[in-house]
């Protein structure tokens, strides 16, 4: 506004200055306008100046409440949480519940007792003929020889398991009952090769 009634002044001088240089004559009148234009002229630009200055001020600040407004502003969705991992599954239990390490003897992983080792050798020894002859799923049928194998090195018993493991249901424990398979006979075949 100041800068309106500025210019508004001078254009009351400049007004002035026409009036008396008409009454003072002709010839300075030609001078006295073009002083006016080249005031107006100025006073536009320094105007315009002033308002593209102005506007300017007048933009930022309403881009700086803008951002602000949306910085305070709750999200559009919830944060997605973190996936659950589940823990994977415990490694079936075969035929007495224990799961021997390969490489390690039952006898030293499953009991200390040097009689109920004799006895379970022993009866797995009385299993090994009959047990095709019994009807019991593929899991079970593959832990028994597996058992055999670990327990008393038999590698007669390494087809058989191989032909359960083949049978078993579940593509997990096929495959943990197969892995299993190689590295008796690899096992067995180093224990061979040092004898």
């Amino acid at each position: 506004m100041d800068n309106n009634s500025a210019a508004q002044d001078e254009l009351q001088q400049a007004i002035n200055s026409i009036t008396s240089a008409s009454n003072a004559g002709a010839g300075d009148s030609s001078d006295a306008v073009a002083q006016i234009e080249n005031r107006l002229n100025g006073n536009a630009k320094e105007n315009k100046a002033a308002q593209s200055e102005q506007v300017k001020k007048e933009d930022e600040k309403a881009v700086n409440e803008q951002v602000a407004a949306l910085s305070n502003a709750a999200p559009l969705a919830p944060p997605i949480p973190a996936p659950v991992v589940p823990e994977p599954p415990a490694m079936p239990a075969f035929a007495n519940g224990i799961v021997a390490p390969i490489g390690s003897t039952p006898k030293q992983a499953a009991y200390g007792d040097p009689d109920l080792e004799r006895v379970k050798s022993s009866a797995l020894s009385d299993l090994r003929p009959i047990i095709e002859k019994i009807n019991i799923p593929a899991e079970k049928k593959f832990a028994v020889y597996r058992e055999i194998i670990e327990a008393q090195n038999d590698k007669a018993c390494i087809e058989p398991a191989y032909n359960a493991a083949k049978s078993i249901a579940s593509e997990k424990e096929r495959a943990e009952a197969l892995l299993f398979v190689v590295e008796a006979i690899n096992r067995l075949g180093v224990q061979e090769g040092q004898k």
